[in-house]
């Protein structure tokens, strides 16, 4: 039986423009998903990556305006949730894939936990970010969806991160991540590492990062880390140069 395709016209879509970099790649990858073609869409990405592509291009111009725009297409209800998760979870098995790519030789000596915030079961935005951070030279501890807020805190502890990522995808889990945030402030009292939140509600909302108590939010992973970095500097320089906990 022939699997429906959905009619995508670009009128229809938000974060695929014909201008952008690699934007050709974005619309013929995210066609063949939508298609339930992922081993065509797969083979699509590797040809590029043969070709010169850098795992961080593929990242920031192919994977994450795709992914942008599947949820997009799926909110404004121009594909059903069945191909939002297929194409969600395909990407994943690709990110997976490419995993062992992704590694620098030069590490910065900066760590970085990224998590989802209870009842948040879409992660691969988080885990996207988390890939990023790792390819500029983070170490990151990804704990992905539906993480209960004393396993972030638990996890700083441990590990003496500089920073922390919490992804939300639903304006409804907004309250959650407000409580995280309020509990990680609240167990480091003023030694915290710096919050950085992201996804559909902070790209639709101005300043919205602000209003639920974190330190920064980015329009892109690229953008992320060099907040990040800006901002754990600016801690650092702020206590003498001194690191934080667990350093």
């Amino acid at each position: 039986m022939a699997t429906a395709v959905p009619t995508i016209t670009q009128a229809m879509l938000r974060f695929i423009s014909g201008g952008a970099a690699h934007a050709d790649l974005a619309l013929r990858y995210m066609k063949r998903m939508l298609a339930h073609e992922r081993q065509e869409a797969f083979k699509l990405a590797e040809e590029a990556l043969d070709e010169g592509l850098t795992i961080r291009d593929l990242y920031l111009d192919v994977l994450q305006p795709v992914q942008y725009e599947i949820g997009w297409l799926w909110q404004t209800g121009k594909i059903s949730v069945g191909h939002e998760h297929y194409c969600t979870n395909a990407t994943q098995l690709l990110m997976a894939s490419l995993y062992p790519r992704l590694f620098r030789a030069t590490q910065k000596d900066l760590r970085m936990v990224a998590a989802c915030a209870e009842g948040e079961l879409h992660e691969l935005g988080v885990r996207m970010l988390a890939d990023f951070f790792e390819m500029e030279g983070w170490d990151t501890d990804f704990l992905g969806a539906n993480t209960p807020r004393d396993g972030i805190v638990r996890m700083i502890e441990e590990t003496g991160a500089e920073a922390l990522a919490i992804g939300v995808s639903m304006h409804y889990h907004l309250s959650e991540v407000e409580r995280v945030i309020e509990a990680v402030r609240k167990a480091f009292r003023g030694d915290e590492p710096i919050i950085l939140v992201g996804g559909y509600p902070f790209r639709t909302v101005d300043n919205l990062w602000e209003n639920v108590g974190a330190d920064a939010s980015a329009p892109d992973a690229a953008s992320a880390v060099e907040a990040a970095e800006a901002l754990v500097t600016r801690q650092t320089e702020a206590k003498g140069g001194a690191y934080k906990h667990g350093q």
